[in-house]
């Protein structure tokens, strides 16, 4: 059990360095916040929360991956090398893509609810 404590206060410690030091981040972690605010204001179906919970976790994993490439990269190509320049504009495309498509399920998900209120 002691193991498993360990295991989920670093992991604890992973998430604290993102909020505090990454940006981006943050401001995906405030649009998350505000958009499940909001589908609870529109009371979404218990699957409608599902699916926008799981397009949230995509875009906050793939922003967690790419900054960890990052970091990786940095500490191995100190200096701009071509390929390392490379994987860092990959896993930013990694992180838009994501993020189009959870604006793509937003629109879904909330484009009944908001035209019903009208």
């Amino acid at each position: 059990m002691y193991r498993f404590y360990t295991s989920v206060r670093h992991a604890w410690h992973g998430l604290a360095f993102l909020v505090k030091e990454e940006r981006n981040f943050r401001i995906h972690l405030m649009v998350a916040i505000a958009v499940l605010c909001l589908a609870w204001i529109l009371d979404f179906l218990p699957w409608e929360f599902a699916l926008l919970s799981l397009t949230i976790a995509l875009v906050l994993l793939t922003e967690i991956i790419n900054t960890v490439s990052e970091k990786i990269i940095d500490m191995t190509k100190p200096r701009l090398h071509f390929y390392a320049g490379m994987v860092k504009d990959m896993m930013a495309a990694a992180v838009l893509l994501s993020v189009c498509m959870a604006i793509c399920v937003g629109i879904a998900l909330f484009f009944p609810h908001i035209e019903h209120l009208f």
